[in-house]
């Protein structure tokens, strides 16, 4: 019996199983995630509808005018987008309202951030007399070795 068949006749007829089966549950554990993502977007897809129009609502119709542009210009890419925005309105609700709250914090960075009144902080000017007076440190005492050593590294402190 040669080298390779002794390997192959020692192997057990199961051992391709297992790899497969570790296979099929890897993939069914993220089908699992990918439609529990999908249903919890579907439940708070009007939520961020709302949240879209309420922060910025041209997010939303530059969208819709977006999909029937391209309908107009590449009618197969358009109808395409279009039948995948039915098919994944959760992700796409949730995109606009993300688009819709970044919309609204670059527009006020760009403001400034100053769509709020002001408040200015209430403070008190100290005058400087008297203020934080220390007393004079003592200049410390330097102590020469008198051992009598002489070295290159100690005649760099004298």
């Amino acid at each position: 019996m040669g080298k390779n068949e002794k390997y192959f006749a020692s192997r057990s007829p199961l051992s391709g199983v297992i790899p497969l089966l570790l296979f099929v549950g890897f993939f069914f554990l993220l089908y699992k995630l990918a439609t529990g993502i999908f249903t919890i977007l579907s439940w708070l897809t009007i939520p961020f509808i709302l949240i879209a129009l309420i922060l910025d609502y041209t997010v939303v119709t530059d969208y819709f005018k977006y999909i029937f542009n391209l309908i107009q210009k590449r009618p197969v890419m358009g109808v395409g987008l279009g039948v995948l925005t039915i098919f994944g309105y959760p992700f796409v609700s949730a995109f606009l309202a993300f688009r819709a709250y970044m919309s609204k914090k670059i527009s006020d960075f760009q403001n400034g951030g100053q769509t709020k009144q002001e408040k200015y902080t209430e403070y008190e000017e100290v005058e400087e007399d008297d203020f934080l007076e220390l007393e004079p440190l003592e200049e410390p005492e330097i102590v020469k070795s008198t051992k009598g050593a002489k070295n290159d590294y100690e005649d760099l402190f004298e």
